[in-house]
């Protein structure tokens, strides 16, 4: 992968990370940022503020226009074992958010084979928390909205009205078929392929 930075190009080689800078072509020069370190999921490297981040045989790094650093520390217990995993770069896919300062990574857990996790790493405060929201491919769109194809081969936009259902999951269409007398409980039909779950809200007429 070449990743454009501000004022150079990053390249993501077999052989390492290096640093593209120049004004022109005759003046261009590449030199080494860290040959130890090498990209195992091309889908993974994303730029954000103004550094790219991937997966690599280090864990996640995160790369300025002078250094290399390992951000996934905190998570090597689950990072460190999949890294030999034959799958990992056809299973592996990310996408960054600017505004938010997220970093969405959606990989192999271990002992596993195919894509069941993903991993939001929140640049800023250096943090990790996990979905189980898988992401193909994603994109921030107009009114700097996220946009995701997910595992299942949807488009699924994010909500952002500024409510608290913005902080929601997927939602279904559901039927209440009876309601207890005390209003306590009751019977409702949702679609064969939704299980519901602890925490999960009915929401009528908004």
């Amino acid at each position: 992968r070449i990743l454009p930075l501000r004022d150079s190009v990053i390249v993501l080689k077999q052989d390492g990370v290096f640093r593209m800078s120049g004004d022109g072509l005759s003046s261009f020069s590449i030199s080494p940022l860290d040959t130890t370190v090498i990209c195992v999921a091309p889908s993974s490297a994303r730029i954000i503020n103004n550094q790219v981040i991937f997966l690599s045989n280090q864990g996640v790094c995160l790369v300025t226009e002078s250094s290399v650093q390992i951000v996934s520390r905190k998570i090597e217990d689950v990072i460190q074992p999949i890294l030999g995993i034959s799958t990992i770069a056809t299973e592996t896919s990310a996408v960054t958010y600017e505004s938010e300062r997220f970093y969405y990574l959606t990989t192999i857990l271990p002992n596993e084979t195919t894509a069941t996790v993903t991993y939001i790493y929140n640049v800023l405060n250096d943090t990790w928390v996990t979905s189980d929201i898988l992401l193909a491919q994603g994109e921030v769109g107009p009114a700097d909205t996220l946009y995701i194809i997910t595992d299942g081969n949807k488009i699924a936009k994010e909500r952002k009205n500024q409510t608290r259902l913005d902080w929601t999951g997927q939602n279904y269409a559901a039927t209440i078929t009876s309601v207890a007398a005390d209003l306590m409980s009751a019977i409702v039909s949702l679609p064969a392929s939704v299980t519901p779950e602890a925490g999960d809200v009915l929401l009528k007429a908004n």
